[in-house]
């Protein structure tokens, strides 16, 4: 039988910023990036989510597009 050794695979890390203000979320992929955000969202930008309410399916998919797009192009941090 072949023993390997166990290694770690490290997920490379992003520092994306907040589209409203420069506070920025550090993730390793979208939906980590976007939880993040969502809770920010929430207290911070309030005001925002308020106005957001209103906003049609498309609206919001065409905003989750941009903001997945703008995550995978941000450059990995070193």
């Amino acid at each position: 039988m072949l023993h390997f050794p166990i290694t770690s695979i490290t997920m490379p890390m992003k520092n994306v910023s907040c589209d409203l203000c420069s506070t920025t979320f550090p993730a390793t992929t979208f939906e980590e990036w976007f939880k993040a955000m969502h809770g920010h969202y929430m207290t911070d930008h309030a005001d925002f989510m308020e106005a957001s309410k209103d906003k049609s399916p498309e609206e919001g998919m065409k905003w989750m597009a941009a903001a997945k797009k703008r995550f995978e192009e941000e450059p990995e941090m070193s």
